[in-house]
């Protein structure tokens, strides 16, 4: 739970020199809330601490009082504010699109909440706490889409703060595995495995997990697919098409996942074919300047992103089962 104190070294140099006079010390703290808040998201408090020292004869020698206002942002006000906003969760939003799409839904969507999911707990409040600092609703969360343990975890998690969810955007994803412990290169087959865990296994694991909540959303019903036109098996086929990657060597492994993506995600389209309160759709994010390909992308991560946010706020007259970028239509 963050909390920014205000000359708070000060205030314990100050305690410390006190207490060190070697007689009987009380601390008192009584916390109130004001209306000071910086955002509908955050309630500000004001802490009052007041070590009182006396004498053995119980005669009051000194008594210092110290105010600190201070955020505190409480799971309960967090509901409260979540409930009556579009609840999104976002994997791999600790950077690159994943954080470019949170940030993009929050600034131009007031009555959306983001649900920041990333494997590591440092990095993901880091990227929450940078976008909170600008008053935007996000929250960060924990998650590993190669572990059915964390994602079990943060399903509870956003189970027991919101109760639902309304769009769930699957952007995590590798586009190389790292090297084995030993800092040998990994065989193709352990390479082609690690891939397949993240960019497949995972994406069905966590949407199959909380498939429950978005059932529970009474709204409409939306899951964003991150692919890539790497994996469009048609522009690979068909030399007519002109796709200038198509006699690209290497990334073998990162290009037949998403193409094995793709399918994975057409599944989820068939299941819910004719339910107009769900809108199932596949973004290419275009070649973006990210992590995953060494920031070697001829784009910044913001374009990617407009057409994941386009597709996660569609209502129920938007378009279901398609394979789009930000320009148009991508072959399958």
């Amino acid at each position: 739970m963050a909390q920014t104190y205000h000359v708070r070294d000060t205030i314990l140099l100050i305690v410390a020199r006190f207490v060190d006079c070697g007689l009987p010390t009380v601390k008192e703290d009584v916390y109130r809330p004001t209306d000071k808040s910086s955002s509908a998201r955050q309630l500000t408090y004001e802490q009052t601490t007041t070590f009182r020292s006396r004498s053995k004869g119980d005669k009051l020698l000194a008594s210092i009082n110290i105010n600190i206002n201070y955020h505190k942002t409480t799971p309960t006000k967090l509901k409260m504010i979540a409930d009556s906003k579009t609840i999104v969760l976002v994997t791999g939003a600790n950077q690159g699109i994943g954080f470019e799409t949170a940030k993009k839904l929050t600034t131009e969507h007031k009555d959306y909440h983001v649900i920041m999911a990333g494997r590591r707990k440092e990095a993901v409040e880091q990227a929450a706490s940078k976008l909170q600092a600008e008053g935007l609703s996000v929250e960060p969360l924990v998650l590993d889409v190669t572990s059915d343990e964390s994602i079990t975890q943060a399903v509870k998690t956003v189970s027991d703060r919101h109760g639902h969810l309304d769009v769930l955007i699957n952007n995590a994803a590798i586009g190389n595995a790292p090297k084995s412990a030993d800092g040998k290169p990994l065989s193709i087959r352990e390479e082609f495995l690690r891939i397949l865990d993240t960019n497949v296994a995972g994406v069905q694991a966590v949407t199959d997990a909380f498939i429950p909540l978005l059932e529970k959303s009474d709204r409409t019903k939306r899951i964003v697919f991150l692919s890539s036109s790497l994996g469009s098996v048609s522009s690979k086929a068909d030399p007519a098409l002109g796709f200038p990657f198509r006699t690209m060597e290497g990334a073998w492994h990162y290009t037949t996942s998403k193409a094995a993506f793709n399918m994975l995600a057409l599944h989820y389209v068939i299941r819910y074919e004719g339910r107009a309160d769900w809108k199932l759709n596949i973004s290419c994010p275009g070649y973006c300047s990210t992590n995953l390909n060494s920031y070697e992308g001829t784009n910044p991560p913001e374009h990617g992103a407009i057409n994941v946010c386009r597709l996660a706020t569609l209502g129920p007259d938007g378009e279901s089962g398609t394979f789009s970028d930000k320009d148009g239509v991508v072959p399958w």
